[in-house]
């Protein structure tokens, strides 16, 4: 079974459970669109399909490891993680003038789906 972001409802939660029209007639966000969130929904959606839940498969072939008091994942773990890092995806609501995307944190708490 391959995993495919539920886009479809998360825009439904934009279009009519997140308070859209007010968020963005804020100036903060006045440049902002419902295309441009649901662009970065979308990117999000793939590189959690490609990368993230094909880990699934290594968690529970591989397993976590204690080691005394530390969680130790597989490799592949810390490997996904850098790259969420490095491609800004933890940074979505934060200030452009500080690095982030600067979209509302709304966006930044979809949390994906398995």
């Amino acid at each position: 079974m391959t995993y495919e972001a539920p886009i479809r409802d998360m825009m439904f939660n934009l279009d009519h459970l997140s308070q859209w029209p007010q968020v963005s007639a804020l100036e903060k966000y006045g440049e902002i669109d419902r295309t441009d969130a649901r662009a970065a929904l979308e990117e999000l959606g793939r590189f959690c399909t490609d990368l993230i839940a094909p880990l699934s498969a290594v968690g529970d072939t591989t397993g976590a490891q204690l080691d005394g008091d530390k969680v130790v994942l597989p490799e592949a773990f810390a490997a996904a993680y850098a790259q969420f890092v490095d491609m800004g995806w933890q940074s979505l609501a934060h200030p452009v003038d500080h690095g982030g995307m600067g979209l509302p944190a709304w966006l930044a708490r979809q949390p994906p789906k398995f």
